[in-house]
């Protein structure tokens, strides 16, 4: 997978190696076999992704498309669901990561449990590492074809980068993108603000 320094610099950024960031390194990998011309990559590439893992940190680093840049699009579905976009109609891809099986899955989620609600013994660390690298080491040795399941798309909307508008919540007084605003019986709110006043939709909060 990749170059040698490639993958340095992703573990740099990133700051460990684990199976997500590989998953992420392997797309990245695939992505470059389907779009480069001439051996280098194609410019001006955008990603949708279905998920928030360590794989997004991957394709930052290896295709440029960045949250910043507004070429890479996050809707955490939970999924390593991939959309490719392109400046070429015929270049637009899905990639879907196949499902995967390290036999390890039982022992796996009881020391992800203990983890989690910190009664993990230190030799429950060191196992627990020990799976993650096996794991890693299975990523790294497949192709990417053998990772992904892989179709073309028909042109989407790609994002694109705009300027930074600002609006007034009617009622917070904060600012917020205008791209984020929701309007509602002639005032417009911002996302929190909507989801305090509104029963028809989700809640979540920062405090």
């Amino acid at each position: 997978m990749l170059l040698n320094m490639n993958l340095k610099r992703v573990v740099d950024f990133h700051g460990h190696l684990c199976p997500d960031l590989v998953i992420g390194g392997k797309l990245c990998e695939y992505v470059q076999k389907l779009t480069s011309e001439k051996g280098a990559l194609v410019g001006g590439l955008s990603i949708i992704t279905e998920n928030t893992t360590s794989a997004l940190d991957a394709i930052q680093i290896l295709l440029g498309a960045t949250v910043g840049n507004q070429r890479l699009l996050v809707m955490d579905f939970g999924k390593h669901h991939y959309t490719l976009l392109t400046q070429s109609t015929a270049a637009n891809f899905n990639f879907r990561l196949k499902p995967q099986h390290y036999g390890d899955e039982a022992r796996f989620s009881e020391l992800e449990h203990k983890m989690i609600n910190d009664q993990v013994l230190l030799e429950d660390v060191v196992e627990f590492q020990k799976l993650l690298d096996g794991r890693v080491l299975k990523i790294l040795a497949m192709a990417p074809e053998a990772l992904f399941d892989v179709e073309g798309t028909q042109k989407g909307q790609r994002p694109v980068e705009t300027a930074s508008v600002y609006l007034t919540c009617d009622q917070c007084g904060h600012q917020m993108l205008q791209s984020r605003k929701i309007d509602y019986h002639g005032k417009i709110y911002c996302i929190p603000c909507f989801q305090r006043i509104s029963r028809n939709c989700h809640h979540y909060s920062l405090h």
